[in-house]
């Protein structure tokens, strides 16, 4: 955890100016620095940072200055005083905006000096500053507001030794954050005798539950089989196409009857059975002139075919949003190498998977204003005070991504299976699933939502060594 200490001139200059009460200075710079410490560890933590490469810090300026206290007769903000005073902690590089809900970029000055302090030492402080209110709380309110994941603290340790900061190429600032969270997590669950809590956020109205924090469902993958250990995942296979294969026998049987789902909608019948045969035949459409490497490319092409499915253009143009900044569109955005994303642009497999898509969202869409209509106005949904087709079907998908992964649930709870994580479509369990109970599990799946094309990825993850 990061640890700050202000040079003293900081603090003479400030009793000089608030001699009375004698120790008022001193507390109230203690506040403000306290404050300001909690938000660079959090911008560390949370990977809002760029100070790997340039010493900067994501941060809201307007919250640190509200949060520092106020001082003297005329009760002026710490950080006001500071800054109008030549005493600045830190300075602003890029400015943030409060419309946009961005922080500033943000750089420390030479009044003050910044540890990287280990927070295995210190469990307790680790702890706490998760869960400030913690001891507080009753066990009902924690089994309530509380999911708990156990950790393998000797995988995780280990993890760390692996990717110690100086074996950390400067460039690498995701590593770097993966760095920080590990040992987050080890001290907060080595506080709890190897128990992770994770605190429930209010409940989304698009049907996924989310954790505050650092949580076992964002952080990067190789961490999280570091802290989980030995123990096995399950996912829905190929979920977002898999659900709206689900409304494929709709169109069937109106336009084309009789005809096979692996005709009509061939490219998503293929992603859904088998996607990566799909994948990599795109791959060679696009990366002809690439040196990535082949997981990075595999990666690239998921990402871009996911956004498709909830609705970005095929288009790698940028556009201009309401604050006059410019950015780039989906696709764009992940392939950002301009001649791999114009390949991809005009990979035939791609359009015809992008046909097949719109021909499945006009089909749902239908269904929505004949059986859900109300969903056409509910303010739950609607993006900017306008409803898109977009929000629309991210709403529709995780409430049925959450229906199916709660039948999993309940078999597993049903069998005493012990659940480590839950991660919106997918569940991590200690132990592996029998193929008599996978198969009832996915065939309870089916029958309950009417939708055949629901199955359950099987991986093994490994605790590090």
């Amino acid at each position: 955890m990061i640890k700050l200490a202000v040079d003293s001139s900081v603090l003479v200059a400030l009793k000089l100016a608030f001699p009375k009460p004698a120790n008022r200075a001193a507390t109230a710079l203690n506040k403000y620095v306290i404050a300001l410490e909690d938000m660079l560890n959090d911008s560390v933590l949370k990977d809002h940072n760029h100070y790997s490469l340039l010493n900067l810090y994501s941060i809201s300026l307007h919250k640190l200055a509200n949060k520092g206290p106020q001082i003297g007769p005329d009760k002026i903000r710490i950080h006001a005083w500071l800054k109008k005073n030549g005493y600045e902690l830190v300075k602003s590089e890029v400015a943030g905006s409060g419309i946009a809900k961005q922080n500033s970029e943000v750089k420390l000055t030479q009044l003050i000096h910044i540890t990287d302090v280990d927070d295995r030492l210190h469990p307790k402080e680790a702890f706490e500053k998760m869960h400030p209110n913690f001891a507080d709380l009753t066990q009902q309110q924690i089994d309530s507001d509380y999911d708990i994941t156990e950790v393998d603290i000797s995988s995780l340790n280990k993890y760390i030794d692996s990717i110690a900061p100086e074996g950390i190429e400067p460039h690498k600032r995701k590593l770097k954050t993966c760095f920080h969270q590990a040992r987050r997590i080890v001290a907060a669950a080595s506080y709890k005798s190897g128990l992770y809590y994770q605190k429930k956020k209010k409940p989304s109205p698009f049907g996924r539950t989310y954790y505050e924090g650092i949580s076992v469902q964002n952080v990067n993958k190789t961490l999280r089989e570091a802290m989980l250990g030995n123990c096995w995942e399950y996912d829905i296979r190929s979920s977002v196409v898999s659900w709206k294969l689900g409304f494929a026998k709709t169109y069937i049987d109106t336009h084309k009857p009789n005809s096979a789902i692996d005709k009509v909608f061939p490219v998503c019948h293929q992603y859904s059975v088998d996607k990566s045969i799909l994948i990599n035949r795109i791959k060679l459409d696009v990366f002809k002139h690439s040196h990535k490497d082949d997981d990075k490319k595999t990666g690239l092409i998921k990402e871009a075919i996911t956004a498709l499915n909830f609705g970005a253009r095929l288009s790698g143009n940028t556009y201009i949003d309401k604050q006059g900044k410019g950015h780039r569109q989906a696709i764009a955005g992940i392939l950002t190498n301009s001649i791999d994303c114009q390949l991809f642009l005009r990979s035939q497999l791609v359009k015809d998977f992008l046909a097949e898509q719109k021909i499945l969202d006009g089909v749902i869409m239908a269904w929505v204003k004949s059986t859900k209509p109300e969903l056409l106005s509910s303010t739950k949904i609607k993006n900017d005070k306008k409803l898109t087709k977009q929000s629309l079907m991210s709403y529709l998908y995780q409430h049925a991504e959450t229906d199916v992964m709660d039948i999993v649930r309940s078999y597993a709870n049903q069998n005493n299976l012990t659940i480590m994580a839950n991660i919106h479509d997918a569940i991590i369990l200690k132990k592996k699933l029998n193929v008599s109970l996978k198969k009832k599990i996915e065939q309870a799946m089916k029958a309950a939502t009417n939708n055949h094309y629901w199955f359950l990825g099987e991986k093994k993850l490994n605790r590090y060594v």
